[in-house]
């Protein structure tokens, strides 16, 4: 039992000190705040980006952006069974943001597709579609999160 122990304490003590970092660390350290004008689209989507740049809302930055949205969302069936049943979907978000800064308007455009394999009961399979959604959307501010910080 004391091996096992001090095993899993030298195992601990590695992993700790790996040197892993995470990709997007600092982000929400940024120093800009977001004023959101419109979001248009898909209200799920819509929602999940909202409560995303809300975050970036209340921080004081030298920076204000002035962003509007707007995404698409798109399902379509990418394969089928025999007799005829979608066997498996393509989930697909294109999101366009306008930005403004200082009288400067930029566009920022980003993609995101996921496939999604079909299930027997349609209720879980609206909700994994929820939560593919949710992922989609934290990605897609990620990545505007990044393009403001460029700016």
């Amino acid at each position: 039992m004391i091996k096992k122990s001090y095993l899993f304490i030298i195992i601990l003590i590695f992993l700790h000190h790996c040197g892993y970092t995470p990709i997007y660390k600092g982000t929400i350290n940024a120093n800009f705040a977001i004023v959101i004008k419109e979001i248009r689209g898909d209200r799920d989507l819509g929602n999940y980006i909202k409560s995303n740049l809300n975050k970036y809302q209340a921080t004081e930055g030298k920076k204000i952006f002035h962003i509007s949205a707007s995404s698409t969302y798109l399902k379509n069936s990418i394969s089928k069974d025999a007799t005829g049943k979608t066997t498996e979907y393509q989930l697909k978000v294109v999101t366009i943001f306008k930005v403004e800064k200082e009288n400067i308007i930029k566009e920022i455009k980003i993609n995101e597709s996921f496939n999604m394999k079909s299930k027997d009961n349609k209720f879980e399979e609206n909700e994994y579609e929820l939560i593919l959604k949710e992922n989609m959307a934290n990605t897609i501010v990620q990545k505007l999160i990044l393009q403001l910080n460029r700016l």
